[in-house]
């Protein structure tokens, strides 16, 4: 016997005449009226029902739905599965017909079914792949189209398996979603400066430690740059004149801030969490791209993490390497390591004034080039966020006062190490003199020296 609950609550959508089932503990409720659709019922059968027992959540597009209560109604008389688990049903005391949907029976039938067509399986895996495979050429072949018709230059990258040293040679690189279809990137695209990128090309070091202003175009590049060693490696052209390289066998990213509270995780933890990462399993044939790694601490903490962490990749592991900084004592640092090549995004100042940075208007023309931005410009992006202009000029006048200080300290700190290093020297002098040990010449010369 099937039960059912006629104390139910029922919803029904007006707009589209649809019955939501919504009781928690409903079980089956019986639908009177003209039926004129019901989901994955055979409708030939459905037509010429009168009533039916629905299972709990079942979407009905009906006339009408009533409750029913089996207690009022008196026992099913068992019935006959007429089609795919529809199971027909007669009342004992007026010969009403009901029909149900038998679970148990539609999900055995089901497995019976499946089981009968286990043979095909291996061969319709096999078909999905192969179609898996030819949409994506089909895909690489239009994004290559839609650049051709953007006027921009297709190239298909050269790998070299022979070369002792690894390298990458990028000429005029375009970034891949310019190539998108949204009309905002398509009218971007004709303003979008191409970049040249060599790591390890003709003595050049294999490293690059790149600076620039606030919204230079830094992270782009890096990015850029990532993105084209993935499309010549999965068989794609690429928007550049050329691109020639060693293939990677990893790629590792450093680049965004972000903490996990669930887990403890501070901004600064998961920056070196990710960094261990990369020093433990970068080879020289990987390809790392580190952008301001250090900025979740202090300037001293982060400037000395960072360059120990650059001196490792350059000096040790000799991968090719895209380092952003904006801590400018790092380039200091490693000016003359000759691992490290040292560049920014080039960029131009008008109306410069130290005491006014309201006034200045920085021009980004988004290149690469060699040697150091000294500065970051980051005044002029408060300006161009929108920040108030008084409150611009206040931040400028601390950022002074701040960068006096520090010149005092950095004075004091040479002024001290030199007259450490002159009583270092007249103790030699002294002790030279004591034993007898040196010469007049070498005398003459220490004391020059000091």
């Amino acid at each position: 016997m099937y039960e059912c609950s006629g104390q139910q609550i029922l919803y029904k959508e007006r707009a589209l005449r649809y019955i939501r089932i919504q009781a928690s503990d409903a079980k089956d409720f019986v639908i009177t009226g003209n039926i004129t659709a019901l989901h994955s019922t055979p409708a030939p059968i459905i037509a010429s029902a009168t009533n039916l027992i629905v299972p709990m959540k079942n979407l009905v597009r009906m006339e009408q739905l009533s409750p029913f209560d089996s207690n009022t109604r008196g026992d099913f008389i068992s019935g006959e599965v007429i089609e795919d688990g529809l199971v027909r049903h007669k009342f004992c005391d007026d010969g009403d017909i009901v029909y149900k949907f038998n679970q148990p029976y539609i999900i055995g039938n089901l497995k019976l079914k499946l089981g009968k067509k286990q043979e095909l399986r291996n061969k319709w895996s096999n078909v999905v792949s192969h179609i898996a495979i030819l949409d994506c050429f089909a895909s690489l072949a239009t994004y290559a189209s839609k650049c051709t018709d953007l006027a921009f230059p297709m190239c298909r990258p050269e790998f070299d398996f022979d070369a002792d040293e690894p390298f990458l040679e990028m000429r005029r690189g375009y970034h891949p979603l310019l190539i998108s279809g949204e009309a905002k990137l398509a009218k971007k695209a004709s303003t979008f400066v191409p970049n040249d990128a060599v790591f390890g090309i003709d003595g050049t070091p294999q490293t690059i430690c790149l600076t620039g202003p606030n919204m230079g175009g830094k992270s782009t590049l890096m990015r850029q740059v990532a993105v084209l060693v993935v499309l010549a490696q999965m068989g794609a052209f690429v928007p550049a004149d050329s691109l020639r390289l060693t293939p990677s066998d990893r790629i590792f990213s450093r680049i965004g801030a972000h903490d996990c509270s669930f887990l403890g995780q501070s901004t600064f933890y998961i920056e070196l969490n990710e960094t261990q990462s990369i020093l433990r399993n970068a080879t020289k044939d990987s390809f790392v791209v580190i952008d301001e790694l250090g900025r979740g601490t202090s300037t001293n903490d982060g400037t000395a993490i960072a360059g120990a962490v650059l001196r490792e990749l350059a000096d040790n592991k000799h991968c090719r390497t895209f380092f952003s900084t904006h801590y400018f004592a790092l380039c200091d640092l490693v000016k003359e390591n000759k691992n490290v090549r040292l560049a920014h995004m080039n960029f131009i100042v008008e109306n410069e004034n130290n005491e006014d940075p309201t006034e200045e208007d920085v021009i980004f023309l988004y290149k690469l080039v060699d040697g150091v931005c000294k500065k970051s410009y980051g005044f002029f992006a408060a300006k161009l966020a929108g920040l108030p202009t008084q409150l611009v000029k206040e931040a400028s006048e601390a950022g002074q006062l701040l960068q006096k200080q520090q010149e005092r300290m950095r004075a004091t700190q040479a002024a001290r190490i030199a007259k450490q290093k002159q009583v270092k020297a007249l103790q030699g002098i002294k002790e030279a003199c004591k034993t007898g040990t040196v010469t007049v010449e070498e005398l003459g010369r220490m004391v020059a020296a000091l």
